[in-house]
């Protein structure tokens, strides 16, 4: 379990969050965040190689912000944002983010998309 890859969820709803981790502990070590400052001071610390990123965080487009600052530090991370905001998806592209998912889709198109990039097995 020590070489186990992270995942940070990133999510200010508690039951979005304990729902994802539930579905990724197994696999992996699973990190949380419900905050834009939360999600970065965690990031940095944690070094996750996976974030799932929510776009609306407390009413505010803060996910952009987070995938921003997570592509100026450098570290490679695929980001996938998971969101309700389903126009966004362009704006995911053009920002770098390596995936879109529209809420609600469960893990199991996350898991999939996952396997594909050879981060699960």
């Amino acid at each position: 379990r020590l070489n186990m890859k992270k995942i940070l969820i990133v999510d200010d709803d508690a039951r979005v969050r304990e729902t994802t981790r539930f579905a990724f502990e197994g696999d992996f070590h699973v990190l949380e965040a419900s905050s834009k400052e939360e999600a970065l001071e965690v990031y940095d610390k944690e070094n996750p190689e996976i974030v799932l990123l929510d776009i609306e965080l407390k009413g505010l487009l803060q996910g952009w912000e987070i995938l921003i600052e997570i592509r100026k530090r450098g570290r490679g991370a695929v980001v996938l944002m998971v969101t309700g905001l389903e126009g966004e998806r362009d704006n995911a592209l053009t920002k770098e983010a390596d995936g879109f998912f529209v809420k609600p889709c469960g893990p199991l198109p996350i898991r999939e998309f996952l396997i594909r990039k050879g981060l699960l097995h």
